[in-house]
């Protein structure tokens, strides 16, 4: 699977199902910062490097994360669409959160919700 196809596809899913919204982060003549970044309400932006599975960061990369990580900002890197949604899940979670934030929070607690089979009442 391309790196644009598991970019965009966790792009939808955070904006169908949490309506945060996201932006390309490109710094033409400076290489290395992070793919997205997500605009969580209330609370830190939270940087997202996609990757294809089995790809690594390159050098530069390690180095910018390094030192955005240093400034306090949330950076992860995700190959796989879901695990990057369930990351900004977890950067909504532990924010604290606007009144809008926390309806974003349970939406996002509804949409991870097992729904389990209830006990047999004989």
């Amino acid at each position: 699977m391309k790196e644009s196809e598991i970019e965009s596809k966790a792009c939808d899913l955070v904006w169908e199902h949490l309506g945060i919204s996201n932006s390309k982060l490109t710094t033409p003549g400076d290489t290395g910062y992070p793919d997205r970044i997500f605009w969580i309400p209330g609370g830190k932006p939270l940087l997202i490097e996609f990757k294809r599975p089995g790809e690594n960061l390159k050098p530069k990369q390690t180095h910018v994360h390094k030192k955005l990580l240093a400034l306090g900002y949330l950076i992860e890197t995700h190959n796989d669409s879901l695990d990057a949604f369930s990351a900004v899940i977890e950067a909504v979670a532990t924010t604290r959160l606007p009144k809008e934030g926390r309806e974003i929070l349970a939406r996002a607690r509804s949409f991870c919700a097992i729904s389990r089979p209830r006990p047999r009442e004989d």
